[in-house]
């Protein structure tokens, strides 16, 4: 699951069965907690927590749009990790009160047709706006260039898309040339598009009130 990069770097959390003494160790936080025998699993010799409870215990530690970063990676269409229905069980079952009403807020906001962490936030925030919701990656067929391809983000009444710009996409020399011809088949068929990067994460009302722009110059009212 996609962390924010404060967490990325640790601590290590482990926890231990309640009625045990929680783990104290140098960049470990120790955590003593309820526990189903379904909320574990071995992987790798080590018993982990199921990916469905790892979501519900990040509820605790991160932000509702961070969190419905996590539910999206783990649902993501092409690669399931596991369902909504499994997400909503392990909701129902959580030992716990910290984080209940942002973790239940965040499995209503979930989909499984994001990509990114930036995708998701970008969506959440749009979703939050006056502007109408996008539809995340909808497979679009170009017609001048005969192609098929799918938009982050888009609203395809007004053709109007966006598209999250990852530090791989530089490096990837690749991957680069990909996106300028995608970007370029995209405008030959009238799509006006967006583009953000993970800068603009720190400032969405910015790419809120370009997509307005976007959207008001092809007709959209409010």
């Amino acid at each position: 699951m996609p962390l924010p990069e404060r967490s990325e770097v640790g601590p290590l959390h482990v926890t231990c069965r309640q009625g045990f003494r929680a783990t104290k160790a140098r960049g470990v936080v120790g955590h003593s907690a309820a526990f189903s025998p379904d909320d574990v699993v071995l992987l790798g010799g080590i018993w982990v927590t199921t990916v469905e409870r790892t979501w519900c215990d990040l509820a605790a530690l991160l932000s509702f749009e961070n969190l419905v970063a996590a539910g999206d990676s783990l649902l993501w269409h092409k690669n399931p990790a596991t369902t909504k229905e499994a997400l909503r069980d392990a909701v129902s079952r959580y030992p716990s009160q910290r984080g209940r009403l942002r973790m239940r807020a965040a499995l209503h906001s979930l989909s499984d047709r994001s990509r990114s962490r930036p995708e998701s936030i970008v969506r959440l925030a749009l979703v939050a706006s006056p502007l109408p919701d996008p539809e995340p990656n909808v497979e679009v067929h170009l017609k001048v260039s005969e192609r098929r391809i799918e938009i982050d983000l888009a609203y395809p009444d007004f053709k109007v898309g966006l598209e999250y710009q990852g530090d791989h996409h530089r490096h990837d020399r690749r991957q680069w040339r990909k996106d300028i011809r995608r970007g370029n088949d995209a405008v030959d068929d009238d799509w006006s598009m967006v583009y953000f990067t993970g800068d603009d994460l720190q400032n969405l009302p910015d790419v809120i009130a370009r997509t307005e722009r976007r959207l008001r110059k092809r007709g959209w009212t409010g």
